[in-house]
This record gives C-alpha cells, structure tokens and sequence, in this order.
C-alpha cells in the first residue's frame, strides 16, 4: 500500500534557540520518517521569536525553494490590530495560523480569539490549535469552550490537535460531532498529534478507531509535534496508523488526504 504521506505541526526555531528545530532539520526529519510534505509554524510572539523584526516574515523567507513545506503564520494577541496580524499571514501566501491558547494567554472563546478566528475563516486560513491540558486555568482553555468558537465563527475551519489528550478526548469528540450536525461541509478536525506513546495525549487504538467511525474518515489529520518528537516516533505512528482496523480509505486520508484537502493541495 502506497500512500503519500502528509503532515501537521512541526514549530520552527532560530538555529541559536533551537539548533534542532530549523527547516533544515525538519526536512531532515521527513526525510528519514518517509514523509512527503509537512507543515511548518513560525514561532509565537516573545522569547521564541526574539530577535525578529517579524516572526512570519521569518519563517516565509525560511521556506522559500522549500516545496516539501507549507507556512502557517502566528498570531500576535497583544497586537492593537489583530485583523491586520492575521490579515499579514494571508499576505504572506501561507495556508494557515498556529494558536496555542494555554502558551499564549488567550481565552478559547474570548474576544480576541473571537476576532482572530473571525479573519482568519473571511480570508480561508485553516487554524491548527492546541487543545488539552497545558499548565493553565481549564475554566478558560477546556475543550468544551471550542464549540462555543465554532457558534462565533461558523465557516472557521480547525483542527484541535491532540484531540483533547487522554483527559478531554471525549470532549473534544463531542465538538466535532456538533459541529457535524450543524453544518455542511465539516470544518472541525482531529489532530492526531502526541498520541502515538503513552502519557498525557495518549490515545488507544480504540479511541482513534471510534474517531473515524464515529466521526468519519474525513475528520483525522496526522501530526508530527516536531522537534518535541523524533523520527523514530513519526515511523511507529505511521506503522500504528496503518495497522488500525480501518479501511485502507482512512489511512491515506489521516496520513495525508484530509491535510491535502483542507489546505487546497487536493
């Protein structure tokens, strides 16, 4: 079975901040584990990106003659104009915005997540977000709250990546099945990131198969976590996805046709 094989959330570094977590060693990374594309994040606002003049406009240079790699921009919520900051990301020619609201300090369904996710959908970004426990207050990042963004920003179209974790995941399966029975197409998505080994994302065998029986084969996107996880993870990942009882339909669709779909690469 031969499979183009796609990939979510790999976050970029400066080389003096990150030495293993630059484009180089991302292509490295794919290279090794098979992976025919991934998705690149620049880095959020404050000490990850400090230095530079314009975290996204790093990154876009960083990938330019890259074709195994597509740009997803951040967001910065202290900005006065946060339309314009993601407005900038579009201009930028990239498909997407990382948010990770627990690193970031912003609220799941606050005002400036609100307006974020608001122009981000007018102008066709996919969002990937973290979702899950994170070291802050749960009252205002728990997984619940996502359906509430997708009720202030119905054609938002979004990924919870790591599914919730082994604690929210049935919260986060909860959003998704909402958001199904709410609108045509589907726009919220699954992020099978950090759920291959045990611990706090983990999620079984049976868990992603009721993911995509429940939910469908079109809602699984395969993620990386890069650099927080080696080569070696991504491979056993791939052979775990590949040996769920699934069809043959719903492997290539995790392992990269949704993500191809979504970012308009059909």
């Amino acid at each position: 079975m031969s499979i183009r094989i796609w990939a979510n959330h790999a976050h970029i570094f400066q080389a003096h901040l990150r030495p293993n977590a630059t484009v180089e060693e991302l292509l490295k990374y794919i290279d090794e584990a098979g992976i025919e594309h991934a998705v690149a994040f620049a880095p959020f606002p404050g000490p990850q990106s400090e230095g530079l003049a314009d975290r996204n406009e790093w990154l876009a240079e960083q990938l330019v003659n890259r074709p195994e790699l597509t740009g997803f921009g951040t967001v910065d919520f202290n900005a006065k104009d946060i339309s314009a900051d993601v407005a900038h990301i579009a201009e930028l020619g990239f498909k997407g915005i990382k948010i990770h609201p627990q690193y970031q300090w912003v609220a799941i369904d606050g005002e400036k997540m609100i307006e974020a996710c608001s122009k981000a959908a007018e102008l066709g970004l996919f969002v990937t977000f973290h979702s899950g426990v994170h070291f802050s207050p749960l009252k205002e990042t728990a997984v619940w709250l996502f359906d509430s963004l997708s009720y202030a920003c119905p054609t938002l179209r979004y990924s919870m990546e790591h599914v919730g974790g082994y604690c929210h995941f049935r919260e986060a399966l909860g959003v998704i099945l909402n958001a199904a029975r709410r609108r045509e197409p589907q726009r919220v998505f699954a992020g099978l990131t950090s759920v291959f080994t045990p611990g706090g994302w983990y999620l079984s065998d049976s868990d992603i198969c009721d993911l995509v029986n429940i939910a469908g084969e079109d809602i699984p996107m395969f993620g990386l976590d890069f650099p927080y996880n080696n080569p070696e993870y991504a491979k056993n990942a791939i052979k775990r996805i590949l040996s769920l009882d699934i069809s043959d339909n719903a492997k290539e669709l995790i392992l990269g046709g949704n993500l191809r779909r979504e970012l308009g690469y059909a």
